[in-house]
């Protein structure tokens, strides 16, 4: 569809300023997020994301989730894998 680069590219100069102004985006309140979104929330890229899907490292129904087609990671689930030091 057009313009959804144009968009996402916006939503993701959004964050990053969000995040260098006051240290938490305000996008973080959804507590479910794309793959693309939860890539510029957590620095981690998407290929990174997906492999940690694919090598089963993230877990359906803990760190993501999957509705209409798409993966939409769960950001409080990522919190808790990051708190548990998980690689």
């Amino acid at each position: 569809m057009p313009g959804d680069n144009s968009l996402l590219d916006s939503l993701r100069a959004f964050v990053k300023a969000e995040v260098a102004a006051q240290g938490v985006p305000r996008a973080a309140h959804a507590r479910h997020v794309t793959i693309a979104l939860a890539s510029t929330i957590t620095g981690l890229s998407a290929k990174a994301i997906r492999r940690k899907i694919e090598d089963g490292k993230w877990l359906e129904g803990r760190e993501y989730n999957r509705r209409d087609n798409g993966i939409f990671i769960d950001m409080r689930g990522f919190d808790a894998w990051v708190e548990r030091g998980r690689q």
